[in-house]
């Protein structure tokens, strides 16, 4: 037997079995464990302090960089952010 078709063998094996499941109250353990967490008002301060500190070094370190593209490097960078922190929310089942 050749290597191509051990591999086809082994995938097709694979495939053949059924995905696992987590238990049935995996899901609602989860959420109640991160939905008990909240984030305080001092917080919200900090995290906005940062994200202003950091947009000013960012403009800052691309200083001799055309306008136009330290904006695109901004706005890429907040996209990234805001895509990021809601996935996040959204695994954590805080938001639907």
């Amino acid at each position: 037997m050749d290597d191509d078709s051990l591999i086809d063998d082994v995938l097709k094996a694979a495939l053949a079995t059924a995905a696992p499941e987590p238990s049935p109250g995996f899901h609602a353990a989860v959420r109640r464990r991160l939905a008990s967490r909240s984030v305080s008002s001092w917080r919200v301060w900090v995290l906005a302090a940062y994200t202003v500190a950091s947009a000013i070094a960012c403009v800052w370190l691309l200083r001799d960089l055309p306008l136009v593209l330290v904006g695109a490097c901004l706005a890429g960078g907040a996209g990234a952010a805001l895509s990021t922190g809601l996935y996040a929310s959204r695994l954590a089942g805080l938001r639907d």
